[in-house]
């Protein structure tokens, strides 16, 4: 194993893409990021964008089992049809580097818009957005899927209307070690990312969220139940029907 993960190091810094590289007729225009097993560009033809993710070798060596997981998640996905998710257009191959191409998907990362354009996020929006999330579960878990990093890097804002990307951790739901409620703990993360927004954290007392924010009791009950916070006292969800009614009324209870 540990003669695979050198052999693998120097195979990922000998072997990589690069801005110019042209793949399947687009040519890379810059890198966007880098995950633990992959590196991610950009790539462009005729104005036509495109993702293109290069596995990195220490995957390939050591755990393929995960990258057949995660390309077979993308291929059922892909008959989705569905535009919230990127659509899985193919794999490549060139001498010793591997890959797949994805729909790029416009807009910007929550993550952006909350750390780089200081966006604050109403009641009202947070309660929209996490509904907006419940549907995509919803399609999800009814394909058997169970995405398990639901997170603001991961979510593309575009006119209002969310996108979900990265199914790199994406499993298939065996109700043992990949169960839906781990899409829930993500909703409840992504919802308190966006509550915080509120906040000067500068001037935040060193505390958990839940002592933090000033929340509406039921807004501390809903979270602590995705988070699975004090399961005694406060019984996790096991269905999206039953977290839906409860940000449903949070919303109402909110409007003017």
């Amino acid at each position: 194993m540990e003669l695979n993960n050198i052999l693998a190091g120097w195979y990922d810094k000998k072997y990589q893409l690069a801005v110019g590289n042209v793949i399947k007729g687009f040519r890379i225009t810059k890198k966007i990021g880098e995950g633990r097993f992959g590196k991610v560009y950009l790539a462009e033809k005729n104005d036509k964008k495109i993702i293109i993710k290069q596995l990195k070798h220490e995957a390939i060596f050591t755990q393929p089992h995960k990258i057949k997981f995660e390309v077979s998640t993308l291929k059922d996905i892909a008959y989705l049809k569905d535009k919230r998710f990127p659509l899985y257009l193919g794999k490549f191959k060139l001498p010793h580097i591997r890959g797949y191409i994805l729909e790029y998907k416009t807009g910007e990362t929550l993550e952006r818009i909350i750390f780089k354009n200081k966006r604050k996020f109403s009641r009202v929006e947070i309660y929209d957005f996490a509904l907006q999330i419940l549907d995509m579960v919803d399609v999800l878990h009814a394909h058997n899927i169970v995405h398990k990093d639901i997170r603001i890097p991961n979510l593309i804002l575009q006119n209002e209307e969310l996108c979900l990307i990265d199914f790199g951790l994406a499993r298939y739901i065996d109700n043992k070690r990949y169960k839906t409620d781990l899409d829930f703990w993500y909703l409840g993360d992504f919802m308190i990312h966006l509550f915080y927004t509120n906040y000067d954290k500068a001037v935040l007392i060193d505390r958990p969220w839940y002592k933090q924010l000033d929340l509406y009791p039921a807004e501390l009950i809903l979270l602590k139940r995705l988070m699975r916070i004090d399961k005694k006292k406060y019984p996790p969800f096991n269905n999206t029907k039953d977290i839906r009614n409860i940000i449903k009324k949070l919303r109402e209870n909110t409007l003017p």
